[in-house]
């Protein structure tokens, strides 16, 4: 199977989209599905202490780049599949800024710019990428967030694309881009602070995250965060375009873990970051009365750069 085919099915495998009328019980201490994320700060660090916020222009406009690195491992019914090594692909946005409300939300729009593969030897067939890149390319978004970080819309129009694996491809890169910003306290912080963020998504599926961060460095302009990651996702039926449509499929479990270093720059909208994750997928598929176990495990390797 070529890269290009393999990408997209490996992200649609790791990320089935839940089926809409699945109502799935909320964990305690986490937020539902929509609800803006519940922090709790653990520490407030030492002193000098201040609010952490961002301070962006009205008429900010930047270019973020995401490279996103994937290996993965199957196993379908107790036998082992040979791990699967994805090359890098890098995808592009513009970002601008529409409005700075008086209370410091940020508005501003989020337009594709296309995808590539860093790596001039990385095995990936240029029709298979272009195709890729062209349907990408019409995709535009708006992101509302809060001087703290926290995004309360993230509404991307994906409606131009025509092709299913590249939608499937979208829906996991709308699942990366929606975690580019770190929600920030309400309460002054100062190096060492700690907190925990814990939010419930259901872009893909639905699952609950629990964030701890740390700040390691703080100055007039700039803070740095170390991050550490929990995911996991209950039981719920899934539907996935990469099986035939008489195939079901239902997710049994999913944990996932993982962690970061980003940095803040405050007069900047996205983080610049760096970390990696690792995820564990059980689910069953069943196709004319034959059920199969399928384990999915995986590590995913994302950096983030952004320029004005």
């Amino acid at each position: 199977m070529k890269p290009a085919a393999l990408l997209v099915l490996g992200l649609s495998l790791l990320a089935p989209r839940a089926q809409a009328q699945t109502t799935t019980p909320v964990p305690d201490g986490f937020p539902a599905v929509g609800q803006l994320p519940i922090i709790t700060v653990l520490s407030a660090g030492s002193e000098p202490r201040r609010p952490l916020r961002y301070h962006v222009a009205p008429d900010y406009r930047g270019h973020l780049d995401m490279d996103m690195t994937m290996s993965i491992g199957m196993r379908m019914d107790g036998q082992s599949m040979p791990p699967i090594d994805m090359p890098t692909i890098r995808t592009g946005a513009e970002l601008v800024v529409t409005s700075v409300s008086p209370e410091g939300d940020i508005t501003y729009t989020m337009a594709y710019t296309g995808m590539s593969a860093p790596d001039a030897n990385a095995p990936m067939p240029p029709a298979s990428l272009d195709a890729m890149n062209a349907e990408i390319r019409k995709v535009t978004g708006t992101v509302r967030v809060s001087s703290r970080g926290i995004v309360s819309t993230f509404d991307l129009d994906a409606s131009a694309i025509t092709n299913p694996q590249t939608r499937q491809l979208m829906d996991s890169l709308r699942n990366s881009a929606s975690g580019l910003s770190v929600a920030l306290p309400e309460d002054a912080l100062g190096i060492g602070a700690r907190w925990q963020t814990r939010t419930a998504a259901n872009l893909t599926m639905t699952l609950f995250q629990t964030m701890e961060c740390e700040l390691i460095a703080l100055d007039a302009t700039t803070a740095t965060i170390r991050t550490t990651l929990k995911q996991t996702a209950p039981a719920q039926p899934v539907v996935n375009p990469a099986l035939p449509p008489e195939a079901q499929m239902s997710l049994e479990s999913m944990t996932g873990e993982g962690g970061a270093t980003m940095q803040i720059v405050f007069s900047s909208l996205v983080p610049e970051s760096e970390g990696t994750a690792k995820t564990t997928a059980n689910m069953v598929v069943s196709i004319a009365g034959a059920t199969q176990r399928l384990t999915v495990e995986s590590t995913m390797k994302m950096k983030v750069a952004h320029s004005q």
